[in-house]
């Protein structure tokens, strides 16, 4: 063949075989090379080595200047392999599979045909790598199955750079640990195959014209919208559909992608992955975004492709268009304007998020009507002493402006008197307001109290918010009122009394699930809420418990735990007539991605920051939905036939990381989130926590579980005859004995018994 003209280099392993190496022979040129003469890569076109062998610091040099030259690797397993620049790998629990019986050929991939199908015993490390936005895609070639045919990782995959320092070259991923994978004819033959499409360099420009052509891809608005407007009861409590039931907001944070957070519609957009995000968005039940817009204004036909996914998928949308200030009130009421002007009569907007979590720097950084803010001109650096705040910070902060924000057109003096603000206010608020709690206004149950000393300060920061939130108003309210305004406050900023002014509250509380008091702080945000704002929607912006929380005892909290915390926050909410909570956030944020694209997280962060959200990176640009996904599809079906006020939420002491579960009951409901639980109808004990829901009515129960436990059902207790054995979905095994049904539930689905009441 012609292709011998591509050389290849397989260094000495455990995992290669000589029938391997014998067929490579056969097609390209090719040598047996030792880890000693690793330099002498750069004389090959593609290069195989194994997870066996580490590479010190000169040979990953090596490796990385080898790959930029546009040349392919391929890696047999991801166990011990260490290429901390390359987006490969990552070692978590949940890409560790073990004892798999098959490995198949990915059939949403077009990339390599085949019939691959192996059996055997498979453990290993998902072969999964981490795209770039608009410089490298990833596609899964093998999968692993389990028993029951669920995916459980990528056992082969294959990463194509089109751009960036690594343009043109091709990383193959294999991931299975035994070395016998590695000697089967299968292998042998399918990393032919693959090296074959590899080594005629066309993937790469296929890919990024395949991107360029979704990034110029518009979609026109032709879905139907909703039939009205949602509004506010009578009591303004409550949203209101227009048939009057209660819009309760089983809601998320929509930022963008795994791959293109917080930069969605500015440098990099993509309809293929919004349109993907939304479905799964609706398959999890989420019925409202809150819409990181970023710059997506200034380009109206990509503005009208979310409102027409948002129609198609019936996602409600609160649009937060900017999350950074402008130097002009001027300049802030056109990007509004932008935004209504788009939006006026779109029935599937529910409103706008002025800005997220605003401080007194950003806000005080906008002129209005060509004027300072009124805490600007109040001079706190300068008219203050240091006993109202730290002045060493302030002084440091205005050499070195960073968090919290600033207007980069401020200058001078301005800088440190808007810092000085900044401090002498939080300051004040931790009076109240312990640091510890600030998000969850701990022992804060009304409007900010007001010292006399503070009185002048405190009005003055009062009018700056007041100003700002006016001028906005102003500008949507010009095209029309019929869409809600709030702020995404996270501190007690949110009781100045300046937020009468706002239609709903929409805070933001991350209270760290360490005991079972900090859920209950956490939850009870909502009444202290509604405390200040007893005529208001009350819901939550953003809430989430990261799966990569390091609890107490060293140990993770764990996507299972934060699932159960997260029902309690969603439950909490609905039981107690609030309006609603937006979990941050749709899709987890991948440590190389924010290593990446998010340099502003720092590294001892960045595990935390990750691990949000209701789905997680698995090969595929959909992802892999966490348990919290399959509680969220299940509570939905429960919410579009009851109202706001329905059921009855106990919180409980739980053996759980965060030391807390629930039971919520109603007529026709049961969800428990616990380790285990045992009453008259249910019984069941997990490893880990799970959600475990039940729904029923005169002839149908449906029972899911959020990840595979054995539960045990008494029908009598739910008034049904002890012929209500008939099940319909997927399950591993189902016994009865009299009233008494036991069932293996498998995580995530839902099975629906069928019978007769007694």
């Amino acid at each position: 063949m012609a292709a011998k003209k591509y050389s290849v280099a397989v260094f000495e392993n455990d995992k290669t075989a000589e029938n391997l190496l014998s067929a490579l022979k056969i097609h390209y040129k090719t040598d047996s090379v030792s880890y000693q003469n690793f330099n002498s890569i750069n004389r090959y076109d593609c290069i195989i080595i194994s997870d066996s062998q580490k590479l010190s610091d000169i040979e990953q040099k090596k490796l990385l200047s080898f790959l930029k030259a546009g040349k392919d690797l391929v890696l047999l397993g991801g166990k011990d392999v260490n290429l901390p620049q390359l987006p490969v790998f990552e070692r978590r629990d949940i890409y560790y599979y073990e004892n798999a019986p098959e490995i198949i050929l990915y059939d949403q991939q077009n990339t390599i045909k085949s019939d691959f199908n192996l059996k055997g015993t498979f453990s290993g490390l998902s072969a999964i790598a981490f795209e770039y936005p608009e410089v490298s895609r990833f596609i899964p070639l093998l999968i692993v199955k389990d028993k029951y045919s669920r995916n459980k990782g990528v056992a082969a995959g294959l990463l194509v750079n089109y751009a960036g320092k690594f343009k043109n070259s091709n990383c193959v991923l294999f991931g299975i640990d035994s070395d016998e994978f590695y000697k089967s004819k299968e292998f042998v033959s399918f990393t032919l195959d693959i090296i074959d499409k590899i080594k005629t360099k066309t993937l790469a420009a296929e890919l990024k014209k395949e991107d360029i052509a979704n990034k110029k891809k518009c979609l026109p608005v032709a879905s139907p919208a909703p039939a009205g407007f949602i509004r506010l009861c009578d009591d303004k409590k409550h949203f209101i559909y227009p048939n009057r039931k209660k819009f309760f907001a089983l809601g998320c944070n929509y930022i963008g992608p795994f791959e293109r957070k917080t930069e969605y519609g500015e440098d990099y957009y993509n309809v293929e992955r919004l349109e993907q995000d939304f479905r799964k968005a609706k398959e999890a039940g989420i019925n409202s975004f809150r819409f990181w817009n970023v710059r997506i204004d200034q380009y109206p036909e990509r503005f009208k492709t979310v409102i027409e996914l948002a129609r198609k998928y019936q996602i409600y949308l609160i649009l937060q268009p900017r999350e950074h200030p402008l130097a002009t009130d001027k300049k802030q009421i056109q990007l509004f304007q932008r935004n209504a002007s788009v939006v006026n009569n779109e029935t599937i907007v529910l409103g706008y998020d002025l800005m997220n979590e605003p401080y007194i720097t950003m806000v005080g950084s906008t002129s209005v009507n060509g004027r300072k803010t009124e805490i600007l001109k109040h001079k706190v650096y300068d008219d203050y002493s240091e006993k109202y705040f730290d002045k060493e910070w302030v002084d440091y902060a205005a050499k070195n402006p960073g968090w919290p924000e600033i207007g980069t057109w401020i200058r001078g003096k301005d800088v440190k008197n808007l810092y000085a603000a900044h401090s002498m206010l939080r300051n004040y608020i931790e009076k109240y307001n312990p640091s510890v709690d600030y998000s969850c206004l701990y022992g804060l149950n009304g409007e900010l109290p007001v010292e006399p000393e503070y009185e002048e300060f405190l009005t003055a920061v009062d009018k700056t918010f007041a100003d700002w939130i006016l001028f906005h108003k102003k500008a949507i309210e010009q095209f029309g009122n019929k869409h809600f305004i709030s702020v995404g406050y996270n501190t007690a900023l949110a009781a100045l009394p300046c937020n009468n002014l706002l239609d709903f509250a929409s805070h933001h509380i991350y209270q760290m699930p360490y005991t079972y008091e900090d859920v209950i702080k956490a939850v009870t945000t909502f009444d202290r809420l509604r405390a200040f704002w007893p005529d208001k929607p009350i819901t939550l912006g953003e809430f989430g418990f990261s799966s990569g929380l390091k609890m107490p005892n060293e140990k993770y909290l764990g996507p299972d735990a934060a699932s159960v915390a997260e029902m309690i926050v969603y439950l909490y909410a609905f039981a107690n007539d609030y309006s609603g909570a937006y979990l941050w956030m749709l899709s987890e944020w991948p440590l190389a991605n924010m290593r990446y694209n998010a340099h502003w997280i720092s590294d001892d962060r960045r595990v935390y920051e990750s691990q949000f959200g209701m789905f997680y990176y698995d090969g595929t640009p959909q992802g892999h939905p966490k348990p919290i996904a399959y509680a969220t599809r299940f509570f939905r079906d429960y919410i579009d036939s009851h109202n706001p006020g329905d059921g009855e939420l106990n919180i409980i002491h739980a053996d759980t990381p965060m030391k807390t579960g629930y039971v919520f009951t109603d007529k026709d409901a049961l969800f428990v989130g616990n380790t285990k639980y045992a009453s008259r109808c249910l019984s069941f004990s997990s490893e880990k926590p799970v959600n475990v829901m039940l729904t029923w009515d005169s002839n149908h129960l449906k029972i899911m579980a959020t990840r595979d436990v054995e539960v045990n059902l008494n029908a009598a207790i739910f008034g049904f005859s002890k012929y209500f054995v008939n099940a319909d979905g997927v399950y591993d095994s189902l016994q009865k004995s009299g009233d008494s049904v036991n069932i293996k539930l498998l995580e995530g689905n839902v099975v629906t018994f069928t019978g007769k009441k007694k």
